[in-house]
């Protein structure tokens, strides 16, 4: 009854909106929340009325974040209700879909509440259970702000996190102790960077300023192009060659630059390097030279010279790892399958999509995605290494017939399977949900029994 008198309010005010009642928009709002709330005998009540409000509101996103938005401020209030909690939860996930350009407003609702949450749990079970979503959030929050070059934020959420996960003796604390130590190692080369160019600004000709700030923001931020405007024709001859190449895309650089870039990076940059630097140099040195033997097929000397530099690289890697030492490698996508298939080179990433050239691919998609002549019934595999754990698998395709995609461990057992689907000349979408634990390694694996033809259009990793 009570969900029947809601709906009928919701749709009441739908119309105001629209102009169709008599009264404004706004005062229709505050009038379906003060019918809402009439009833409601506590603050979890009336966050739990206005909730299934903005649940009902679906159609009309505006009002939507209000009843939510509404729904959090009187379930806060109530805090220690556990059903004011579920519901708080329940709004601001939905906010995070209704308005996701309003995202970090609702992350700081999310991070709040938890805080709270995890302040007044009694037993050690819902303490942990609390803290591990606590965590995540600042975890989360933590690499957002590091990638946004935001150390200060960084920092600020890794010691939460680590301070949460310590108390506690969780697993997940020398992690966090890692990830903390970086911020604080990159905030403090960000706040040097700062110095070096309020000086420069006040004395542009101060040589040795110059060449401080190029070598903090190359070597200790990895941050070339922010390097570049800093260029001139006192500064080393490498530094004005390469660094403007670095702060290119890598899919725009020709065979040999890839190489000559490994070679500026590994030989010259890695040993200046202060250690929690050096990963970020040695990652982009693997990255040139990979690209540089992807595109260059002979077996020559700069081809051999340059898969020696790669296994050294990888065991320098693996040596700061055992360290202790944050190693985050680059995100790699490995396509596997006959050379009659391969519509591009093992080892290209999926930010770029050159089309197979056949008669048969045509129609609306030609030119859209990856294109398969799958006739002879093989079975299509990726390879995926990640440098966290894959949580989803989003895929977009077309024209697919009778295809099951699996997801494979590296040994070959099954985390997730769908299909067999039954697409046709239009473009769908799948989500993958793999178990917790499936590990940053998998193979995403298409077969199609029809022996027919398919596009595969974009692949998204979840991590």
């Amino acid at each position: 009854m009570r969900h029947s008198v809601v709906f009928a309010l919701v749709f009441a005010v739908v119309f105001a909106v629209a102009g169709v009642g008599s009264v404004s928009g706004d005062d229709a709002v505050d009038q379906l929340i003060k019918q809402v709330l009439a009833g409601a005998k506590s603050n979890s009540e009336r966050a739990a009325g206005l909730y299934s409000a903005g649940k009902i509101a679906k159609d009309t996103p505006e009002i939507q974040v209000v009843l939510l938005s509404k729904s959090v401020e009187y379930g806060m209030k109530s805090i220690t209700v556990p059903e004011a909690r579920t519901t708080v939860r329940g709004a601001v996930e939905l906010l995070g879909k209704v308005a996701p350009e309003r995202s970090d407003e609702w992350f700081e609702m999310n991070l709040d509440l938890h805080r709270r949450w995890f302040r007044m749990c009694k037993s050690r079970d819902e303490k942990e259970t609390v803290a591990g979503r606590l965590i995540e959030l600042q975890r989360s929050n933590g690499s957002d702000c590091g990638s946004k070059g935001k150390w200060s934020g960084a920092v600020t959420a890794y010691r939460e996190a680590y301070s949460v996960a310590s108390m506690l003796k969780m697993d997940s604390k020398n992690e966090l102790a890692r990830d903390l130590r970086r911020a604080t190692h990159f905030l403090g080369v960000s706040q040097k960077v700062d110095r070096y160019e309020t000086a420069l600004k006040a004395k542009p000709d101060h040589a040795a300023t110059r060449t401080l700030l190029l070598n903090a923001l190359v070597i200790d931020l990895d941050a070339p192009a922010r390097a570049v405007k800093y260029l001139n024709d006192d500064v080393d001859q490498a530094y004005s060659t390469y660094v403007p190449l670095a702060a290119g895309a890598p899919g725009d650089l020709k065979t040999d630059v890839c190489r000559e870039l490994g070679d500026w990076y590994y030989k010259a940059l890695t040993p200046r390097a202060a250690q929690l630097s050096k990963t970020a140099m040695l990652v982009r040195a693997r990255g040139y030279y990979q690209q540089f033997l992807d595109e260059n097929t002979a077996k020559d000397v700069k081809s051999l010279a340059a898969k020696m530099n790669l296994s050294k690289i990888d065991k320098e890697l693996e040596k700061l790892a055992s360290a202790g030492m944050p190693v985050v490698r680059p995100d790699r996508i490995t396509f596997h399958a006959k050379q009659s298939m391969a519509p591009f080179k093992a080892g290209k990433k999926f930010d770029s999509f050159p089309v197979q050239k056949d008669a048969d691919a045509l129609g609306p998609f030609s030119g859209s995605g990856v294109y398969f002549n799958q006739k002879t019934g093989k079975d299509v595999y990726y390879e995926i290494h990640t440098s966290r754990p894959i949580k989803s698998i989003y895929y977009k395709g077309a024209a697919i017939f009778n295809t099951q995609i699996q997801v494979l461990n590296p040994r070959g057992k099954p985390l997730a399977v769908m299909g067999p689907l039954k697409g046709g000349n239009s473009w769908a979408e799948y989500t993958l949900e793999l178990p917790k634990g499936a590990g940053n390694h998998v193979f995403l694996k298409f077969r199609n029994d029809a022996s027919t033809w398919f596009y595969i259009n974009t692949i998204t990793l979840k991590k």
